[in-house]
């Protein structure tokens, strides 16, 4: 019997894992994105009606919007999935405090660990927490045994949403050490200093401080931070050169609710060091400086 899944977003991350569910036989995998027709020509409140699981791969905008627009037309047993790793802007809340709130714990799962589109679309393998119920995760176990994204189970809801924001943020920093040309060493540096930062953090915002070293955390930050297909080291690198990027960077978007909602007498070293040279690019060699040096 065919399970149906219905990917909501049809960017780089939602092409990538209808090619990783395609590995599979007997799910039928369809789209729906604003900015295109919806698949085999049914409307939203149909899609979602008939589909089983729901993966959500839209920018960060737009999950309130989305989230509310699939609320009325969800089943009882569908279970949504979020790779959505971003800040409501106009409430300071994360992927799954909204989700939770409107839809409940035991509808969704967080989906978050070192993804990088690029490579999920060549097959290549990789693992990634998935925050949820433990009928949740038995659920999407099934659905992706036989692909190349394995999954380990989480119980840390909120702190996973929280890894994949500061993650994205932090990403920013390692384009930033990159034009500079502070090598290795200051990555080192600053890597250590980023994961003890994201355990006070994750524990501040409501999360499990252990997270920060999960996949979700330590993992992800990892291969964002590295990649020269990642959107947010990319942004690091074009702050430097004085230059836009073409992709949308979640870090940046998510970097002003996130000081804000901390406070911004509270933001440590490492974090400060990225806004400032958001804010200030030409100090961006003296704020880096320092900060490898007091870390």
């Amino acid at each position: 019997m065919s399970q149906r899944v219905l990917i909501i977003g049809a960017g780089e991350i939602g092409k990538a894992l209808s090619v990783v569910l395609k590995q599979r036989k007997n799910i039928e995998i369809g789209f729906w994105d604003k900015k295109s027709r919806p698949s085999a020509g049914k409307s939203l409140d149909d899609s979602v009606q008939s589909a089983q699981f729901i993966f959500l791969c839209i920018p960060s905008p737009a999950l309130a919007e989305v989230v509310c627009d699939i609320k009325p037309y969800l089943r009882r047993k569908t279970l949504v999935v979020s790779l959505t790793k971003g800040m409501d802007k106009q409430t300071g809340k994360f992927s799954s405090e909204l989700l939770s709130r409107c839809l409940g714990k035991r509808h969704i799962t967080i989906l978050a660990g070192p993804m990088i589109a690029e490579e999920l679309k060549t097959g290549a393998p990789t693992r990634a927490a998935a925050a949820c119920t433990k009928r949740g995760f038995k659920k999407l176990s099934q659905l992706l045994t036989g692909t190349s994204l394995y999954i380990e189970y989480s119980s840390d809801i909120q702190g996973t949403s929280v890894a994949g924001v500061l993650k994205n943020i932090y990403a920013i920093g390692f384009g930033i050490i990159d034009t500079l040309k502070l090598g290795s060493n200051a990555k080192g540096v600053f890597t250590s200093s980023v994961i003890l930062e994201m355990e006070g953090l994750i524990r501040q915002l409501g999360g499990k401080p252990e997270t920060a070293r999960s996949l979700a955390g330590l993992g992800d930050l990892e291969a964002t931070g590295h990649s020269r297909d990642s959107a947010n080291q990319v942004a690091g690198r074009k702050i430097v050169e004085g230059k836009k990027s073409k992709k949308t960077a979640e870090g940046l978007l998510s970097l002003e609710p996130l000081v804000k909602r901390i406070g911004r007498k509270n933001i440590p070293p490492t974090l400060s060091a990225i806004q400032k040279t958001v804010k200030n690019p030409k100090k961006a060699r003296e704020v880096f400086e320092n900060l490898i040096k007091n870390a």
